[in-house]
């Protein structure tokens, strides 16, 4: 309205549409070693999230309490009693507050030993650098890892390999799958450490590698049954020239040849 005659029109313009996000992180994979007999340490696999990852939240598996929150993909708990068993899950979480599904759970003593309980989730930390969770021990006994040099026999043509291969053997029953986790060095590694392999025999050498752990130093991997392990990492076999000395070889070739030919096209003309 109005006696000017002027209508006056507004443009609008409607908010923007905020997409709010409801898709939690992926769930993680936890293994568990014990670096001192009063200790447990947690690693686990890294998260993904459409958004970002904001931390990860370490849970009583017994009570579901929550025990400790962190950013990072590993975490200590000291003053531990080496007679107790303690059990351990971890969720991932993002800005939004959406939690991953629980991880498997870590149930273990702290301190080195050969013992393997009875039970389910059951990770045991026979050495130092190897842990396995065996998924339930139906008969308690006791597990053993060697770990021999190499040569390795049999071994696999196109891989190099770190300095061992574990022997893993137990007297325990137990159900399948079997969690092997093993904290290696990265001076034995002369490969890319993303490109680390796990390697099991069973009536072959067959890949078994769940991730590596490139932060922490580990690599994991899953089994069905106990034999000789070893870490490995493809390499490509030598042709015995690099790309300059076969260009160079190409050149003295082509430079011959066309000498060549132009010595017998001038032979036919020159008396």
């Amino acid at each position: 309205g109005g006696g000017d005659g002027f209508a006056t029109k507004l443009d609008i313009i409607p908010p923007a549409t905020v997409t709010p996000d409801i898709t939690p992180p992926t769930s993680v994979t936890v293994v568990g070693f014990t670096p001192a007999a009063d200790q447990i340490s947690l690693f686990w696999s890294e998260s993904s999230d459409t958004v970002g990852v904001a931390g990860y939240k370490i849970y009583n598996a017994d009570t579901s309490a929550e025990l400790a929150d962190t950013p990072d993909t590993s975490h200590t708990f000291s003053g531990l009693s080496s007679s107790v068993t303690y059990a351990y899950y971890v969720r991932a979480y993002d800005a939004a507050d959406n939690y991953s599904l629980v991880s498997n759970t870590v149930r273990m003593a702290p301190g080195i030993s050969a013992e393997t309980s009875a039970g389910v989730d059951r990770t045991v930390n026979p050495i130092a650098d190897v842990s396995l969770i065996f998924t339930e021990v139906t008969g308690a006994g006791e597990t053993v890892i060697t770990k021999d040099p190499l040569p390795l026999p049999g071994r696999p043509t196109g891989f190099e390999f770190s300095g061992y291969r574990y022997n893993i053997d137990t007297t325990a029953n137990y159900t399948p799958p079997i969690i092997v986790a093993i904290s290696y060095l990265e001076s034995e590694i002369t490969g890319p450490e993303e490109d680390l392999t796990m390697l099991h025999f069973d009536k072959g050498w067959q890949d078994v590698t769940l991730y590596v752990d490139t932060v922490n130093n580990i690599i994991v991997g899953q089994v069905d049954s106990f034999s000789p392990v070893v870490i490995a990492w493809a390499v490509t076999p030598a042709t015995g020239f690099d790309l300059s000395t076969i260009l160079f070889l190409a050149t003295i070739c082509l430079f011959f040849g066309s000498a060549t030919i132009f010595a017998a096209t001038r032979s036919r003309y020159i008396p």
